[in-house]
This record gives C-alpha cells, structure tokens and sequence, in this order.
C-alpha cells in the first residue's frame, strides 16, 4: 500500500449557483450551510407583503378593466342599435333623418367600438399586470429548483448543497451540486 501527499482544491462536477429575482428582507431560511436539500425542499421566504399589495392592486385594476370593457360593449350596442334606427328612418323617408343626423350616428357608432375594443385591450393588459402580480408573489417563497437525480442506488445520488453566499445579499443562496 502507497500513501500519496499531493496539494490541491477539491471541487464539484457541477455548480449552480441561483438567487433570488425579486428583492426584500429574508423572513425565513430552513437551510444552512452545507444542507443537503432535493427538489422541491423549501429554502428560504423572502417578505411577501409588498407582493401580496401588488396582487390585490393588479386584482383590483383588473376588476375595473373588466367593468368598463362591459360598459363600453353595452355604449357599442346601444350606438349600434341608434345607427339601424337611423338608417331604417332614412331608407323610409329620406326627409325624416338628414345626412348629418346619418353621419353622426355612424360616427358614434365607430367611436363606440373603438372604446370597446380599447378597453378590451385595456382587460388584457390588466390580465398580464395580474399574472406579473401573482409570479412575483410566488417568487417570495424559494425552492430548490432541481430534481433529485435518484438513479441506481441511494448511495449514487446527488444531491443540492446550500451555502448562504453572502450577508450583504441575504435573498440570494447558492448551492453546489455534489455526490454524497
């Protein structure tokens, strides 16, 4: 038997190092230092409070995009019902509606429309500021992102190893893949 001294660094295969896309104050960490931690395992809970205010302003602002695209639909069909009058009047007595009264009516119609297809891009623009509220929202609470690679026996797998990178940036937690 041979004993070899030789100087060196040991390092993993594979290194990830993930932090945090949103910022705030950390409110809880369930990891340390050199944790073995698998897919799925929660890490840390970043303050959700201003997420969870933005969620119910971008619920709120969604509500009211809704309530005036039904309003501007309801401005459309009254207008659209308005121009039929009109154009019915007219093709049966030319002297009972003038070409203006015709002219505003269609003009009112197309504004009518306009708003209506205005505010359901409105909705829709609402929609996304509410799917952006909720990802945020859910970036509050980390989680290791990758999967436990259980292939063969318990003693092969890999595992995620957590490391606090830093005081200065709490939210963020760095983990090195390595073999157990």
């Amino acid at each position: 038997m041979a004993a070899v001294t030789a100087s060196g660094k040991i390092q993993p295969k594979k290194k990830v190092d993930i932090s945090a896309d949103i910022t705030g104050r950390v409110t809880r960490i369930a990891v340390r230092e050199g944790d073995y931690v698998q897919k799925g395992q929660f890490l840390l809970q970043i303050d959700p409070t201003i997420y969870q205010a933005n969620l119910q302003r971008a619920q709120a602002a969604m509500s009211s995009a809704e309530a005036g695209w039904v309003q501007a639909r309801a401005n459309r069909d009254q207008a659209q019902r308005a121009l039929q009058r009109t154009k019915e009047l007219r093709e049966q007595n030319p002297n009972l509606i003038s070409p203006e009264q015709l002219e505003q009516a269609q003009t009112a119609f197309e504004i009518a429309e306009a708003n209506s297809t205005a505010s359901q891009h409105m909705v829709e623009q609402s929609r996304a500021g509410l799917q952006e509220a909720r990802d945020q929202l859910a970036k509050t609470h980390l989680i290791a992102p990758w999967r436990d690679a259980s292939r063969g026996s318990r003693s092969r797998r890999a595992r995620w190893r957590c490391r606090a990178r830093s005081r200065a940036r709490p939210a963020c937690c760095s983990r090195s893949r390595t073999s157990r």
